[in-house]
């Protein structure tokens, strides 16, 4: 059987003036539909090389990936943009909220280049918002909210086109401990209600403990359980 993602032998070098830096040297990883994996690994290890190439945002030296059946190394330009657009959300460390826009107008934002109504994305907006209890705070600015209000906001814009894909890269590294355990509490909830897929890169094992199963990377490889994935 197919798994929804595919990441077969990836390798990834970057290049810093005359310097090559080798990231990933051969990582693999395979996801169920509907799972939550943790990427786990120590700083520099590649995990958000990898998780950039898993959503397209990067492009791998060598290796193949294939998400829900299509390989993605047939994808490019507008045709590649909207695959990720329909599929794929994202949620960062750093939030990157427009400081200028609105919560509202901010979780409305990857919306507004569907062919979605301004009517029915302001109203699945609004839904998002209030689902991740921020119904009161609509129009507020981000720098009116606090980091974890700011990360609510990010998992709602990450939700507007309802992907299939749910990527997140240290979603409570920014975040004390008690606020980091909402925003797990909330993916949680997400992942069990909406049974998304789910890849979420961590360095903290009790984060990645959230998890349905833990891929650890280190050295540019991925292990599963102490044994190469």
């Amino acid at each position: 059987m197919k798994k929804y993602i595919e990441a077969a032998d990836i390798y990834k070098t970057f290049h810093l003036g005359k310097h090559e830096v080798p990231v990933l040297r051969g990582a693999s990883i395979s996801v169920e539909k509907g799972e939550w994996v943790a990427l786990l690994g120590a700083s520099g290890s590649g995990k958000t090389t990898l998780l950039d190439i898993i959503g397209t945002i990067s492009h791998p030296d060598s290796g193949t990936l294939s998400i829900d059946g299509e390989n993605m190394n047939d994808y490019f330009g507008e045709r590649l943009v909207a695959f990720r657009r329909k599929k794929i959300g994202f949620v960062f460390q750093s939030f990157h909220l427009l400081p200028e826009l609105s919560i509202l107008e901010n979780t409305m934002l990857p919306g507004l280049f569907s062919r979605t109504s301004r009517k029915n994305l302001v109203a699945r907006a609004e839904m998002l918002l209030e689902r991740v209890g921020l119904k009161e705070r609509l129009m507020h600015r981000p720098n009116e909210l606090s980091g974890g209000e700011q990360q609510r906001t990010a998992i709602a814009r990450a939700l507007i086109n309802d992907p299939d894909l749910l990527l997140a890269d240290e979603p409570t590294g920014n975040l004390d401990s008690k606020t980091g355990q909402t925003i797990l509490s909330l993916f949680h909830t997400i992942h069990a209600e909406e049974k998304k897929t789910v890849i979420m890169v961590t360095h903290d094992e009790k984060v990645a403990g959230a998890a349905d199963r833990k891929v650890i990377l280190k050295d540019g490889l991925t292990f599963k359980d102490g044994m190469i994935s």
